[in-house]
Parts: C-alpha cells; sequence; structure tokens
C-alpha cells in the first residue's frame, strides 16, 4: 500500500498566511511537495493523517471491485481532506493524487483527534469545511435530480473554477480534469460532455485545451435561463 510520508519530501515554507496560525501550532505538522498524478494516499490505506490544501488541487477518486473509477470530489486551497483519520482504525475510502503541482499539510491523525477535543478554534476551522463540502454535496445531489446534463456541467464547471481559488471567489482556470472526469462528475457519457463543451465554446463561455479549462462568467447564464 502506498505510504506518503515514505518518498515525499517537506517542501520549503510556503507564506504564513497560507497556512492557518491554528495548524501552524500542530507539532506533527510537515509539508509536502505533492507532484502532478503523485498519490497522497491510496483507497483503503489506514487513515493516520489529515491533510490540508496549502496550494494546487488534489482529486479524490473511489475505484469499485470492478475497476470503475469515480471522481468523488477536487479539493482546493483551504480545504481538509482525509477526514477519516478522526475516526480510530479509519480507513481511506478512496485515493487521493495531485491534479497540478500541490503543496500539502500533512497532521497526524492522533494530534488531530486530541486537538479536535481541546482547541475550538481548530474544531471551528475543521467544521466550516466539512460543513461548506456538506453543502455541496447536497447540491451535486439536487442537480443529478433536477437538472439536465448540460445544465449539470455548467454548474460543476462554475463550482470548480471558483473552488480552484477559494480564497477570493474569482474564476480561476481549471487544471488536469479531463472530459472523462468531467462525464463522471455529470453522470452522462463523454460524447455528451464533448458537445456540451463545444456548444460552450462556440458561445464564448469557455475556452479549453488538453490540461486546461477556463471558465467565464458568462456561463452562469445558461443556469439562470432555466430557472436556476
Amino acid at each position: 500500500m502506498y505510504d506518503a510520508s515514505r518518498n515525499m519530501s517537506p517542501f520549503s515554507q510556503p507564506s504564513k498566511a497560507a497556512v492557518p496560525k491554528v495548524l501552524q501550532s500542530f507539532s506533527s505538522r510537515k509539508l509536502l511537495n505533492v507532484a502532478r498524478n503523485e498519490a497522497v494516499f491510496s483507497q483503503g490505506a489506514r487513515a493516520d493523517a489529515l491533510y490540508y490544501v496549502v496550494s494546487g488541487q488534489i482529486r479524490y477518486s473511489f475505484t469499485s471491485p470492478s475497476g470503475k473509477d469515480a471522481m468523488l470530489s477536487v479539493f482546493s486551497e483551504g480545504d481538509f481532506f482525509g477526514q477519516r483519520c478522526l475516526t480510530p482504525h479509519g480507513r481511506f475510502f478512496g485515493t487521493a493524487f495531485a491534479l497540478t503541482d500541490s503543496i500539502v499539510l500533512r497532521l497526524s491523525a492522533e494530534e488531530a483527534r486530541t486537538r479536535l477535543r481541546e482547541d475550538q478554534h481548530f474544531g471551528a476551522l475543521l467544521f466550516a469545511n466539512i460543513l461548506q463540502r456538506t453543502h455541496e454535496y447536497e447540491e451535486v445531489l439536487t442537480l443529478h435530480l433536477v437538472d439536465n446534463s448540460e445544465q449539470r456541467l455548467a454548474s460543476i464547471l462554475l463550482r470548480l473554477a471558483h473552488h480552484s481559488n477559494s480564497r477570493d471567489g474569482a474564476l480561476k482556470p481549471i487544471f488536469g480534469i479531463s472530459q472523462s472526469q468531467l462525464a463522471e462528475m455529470v453522470g452522462t457519457t463523454r460524447s455528451r460532455v464533448n458537445t456540451f463543451m463545444n456548444r460552450f465554446r462556440q458561445q464564448g463561455f469557455v475556452t479549453y485545451s488538453e490540461d486546461e479549462i477556463v471558465v467565464r462568467p458568462e456561463l452562469a447564464t445558461t443556469l439562470k435561463n432555466h430557472g436556476r
């Protein structure tokens, strides 16, 4: 099983503003430089650490026994992931790997559980992040129930573009996500996603290449026009 701490070295110290003050006080903290496509942890591995994204993007996916891969989420700057470590003897439900070169802060599970009980500031920070993710998962579920595939794709692109720079809410380029992965998130086929993406590009809502998608704010009009 992949052990992230075995071959990932600490990265140069980022600005303190990039790491919340409450996390700087963790004695177990370790900054990791995660290269694009490198795994942070693997599905089924012992959940021995909590992670915080300092910069970059982390893809979280689940692989079924039959080998089918499903992308569950994308974590960006300011996100925690690996919360299964907060349950004793937990194991990671999926695999996390970098979509882009990223800097991740690793916190030991033991210290995270202790601080969660004793430090209200850490608890508030972690709870706020979990609550935000819960709202996003509710939105995704709603999209699958009431919206058509094109609207779901527009919503997902806007969310990814906003979330890739979560500190200021501006739309930023989306890196490292293929049309096949978008199809997984939308719940449709790659060919349909390609059709929708071409339509969005013709309308001036997006531009894209093999590794980058640039979303324009006007894409939101596709949702407004459908009563969203």
